[in-house]
């Protein structure tokens, strides 16, 4: 008697927010492999995607393949913020350059107080 291959689904979940992850043929044939593409959204670089069995990816890369499937699994995208969030350090640096040139103003107001 003839059997029809057996099918499994390949779930895509991404860690957070950042971006979204497809992955094609779904449901896939046994012994068959995945492809998964993650689209970042603005201001946002895909971090990572692993999972099925294929070898993790490192950051910028937004294309990934499965191992060949042959269970239900899940392949998982992370994305991080590429937009350069202000340090304490930073924010510090800013208050004392505004503290100084407001310094600097007053000195000014007060020779020209005094030249009169």
């Amino acid at each position: 008697s003839c059997s029809s291959a057996q099918q499994f689904t390949v779930t895509a979940a991404t860690s957070g927010a950042g971006g979204t992850l497809s992955c094609a043929p779904n449901p896939a044939t046994s012994g068959s492999t995945v492809r998964c593409d993650a689209t970042p959204d603005p201001g946002y670089i895909t971090q990572s995607m692993s999972g099925c069995g294929g070898t993790p990816t490192g950051a910028g890369v937004n294309s990934y393949s499965t191992a060949a499937i042959t269970a239900n699994c899940t392949v998982t995208a992370a994305f991080a913020s590429i937009m350069p969030v202000p340090t304490l350090t930073e924010w510090l640096l800013a208050l004392l350059a505004l503290f100084t040139l407001g310094l600097g103003l007053q000195a000014l107001r007060e020779r020209r107080f005094a030249t009169r």
